[in-house]
């Protein structure tokens, strides 16, 4: 993606008089660099390493609801921790939404469940316009207002642009894409996908606001990832009563600069099994 960008950047240049007397573009090395120096179009890597030290002025990232890799948190991270010695730097996320099962812990997500809970919330229909002032955000988002693809009316609503039309809308929810796909593509929609295994929207039902281990006597119930070698493992209980509390006892989880030989502490979760059994 980014390299077809570059292209398109860069076929502008080149078409344009005035662009192309003002910038050069540089193909061997993905820039585009004003002739005077003072800025320069980057195509850059989504390695994480090779992602500090910019200092970028804009940064846009397109769909933000793929980025859910290690990786790509890291280099989303570098990418947007880079401005300091900007004036006023900015970030663009531009995105459809994406699988109802990672919300909770995605980039997008998180971004979009913090602005909507603490920031100042306009809504018009299937626009949400949300203002965060500590952290200058700013978010429009258009989600349609139905959980069936085939509701081209509120699909619409989600889609201001004059050549998204209800025909075309119609064509794709009878298209061999899932509904799922429909929803989230073309209604900014966050569906629970084929392959998912809790309707959406059931661990924000649950969601409590107590923190750390139930009362000493709670009946509970433990799952355990018996991972090992170079991996992460995690205990995780939920009580038994009407209303279940589901919490993590404890995570092992690889650092950052291990050695590949690194293993889980199996004596370490044996202990938090035990102890957490004795509970």
């Amino acid at each position: 993606q980014a390299g077809k960008l570059f292209e398109a950047a860069a076929r502008f240049v080149r078409r344009s008089p005035v662009l192309s007397g003002l910038c050069r573009v540089r193909d061997y090395v993905g820039e585009i660099a004003r002739e005077d120096g003072d800025g320069v179009i980057m195509r850059v890597a989504s390695d994480p390493r090779r992602l500090h030290g910019y200092n970028p002025t804009l940064v846009i990232c397109d769909e933000l609801a793929q980025w859910t890799t290690p990786l790509l948190r890291r280099s989303y991270e570098a990418l947007t921790t880079g401005g300091a010695a900007r004036v006023a730097p900015q970030v663009f996320t531009i995105t459809t939404a994406g699988e109802a099962a990672e919300r909770e812990g995605s980039l997008l997500g998180v971004m979009l469940d913090e602005t909507l809970a603490k920031g100042e919330v306009e809504r018009r229909g299937a626009l949400t316009i949300a203002r965060l002032q500590k952290s200058k955000t700013l978010l429009y988002s258009y989600e349609a207002q139905t959980r069936d693809p085939r509701d081209v009316k509120a699909m619409k609503a989600a889609n201001p642009a004059s050549w998204v039309t209800e025909d075309f809308l119609r064509e794709q929810a009878e298209s061999d894409l899932s509904d799922a796909a429909v929803l989230q593509l073309h209604g900014c929609v966050w569906a629970a996908g084929l392959d998912a295994w809790l309707p959406d929207g059931v661990w924000r039902a649950l969601k409590r606001s107590q923190a750390g281990l139930p009362p000493d006597g709670t009946r509970v119930v433990l799952g355990f990832d018996g991972s090992y070698n170079r991996d992460s493992t995690g205990i995780v209980g939920c009580t038994l009563d009407d209303n279940p509390y589901v919490f993590v006892v404890n995570a092992w989880v690889k650092p950052e600069r291990a050695p590949d030989s690194w293993v889980v502490p199996r004596d370490k979760v044996n202990t938090a099994v035990d102890a957490a059994m004795k509970r």
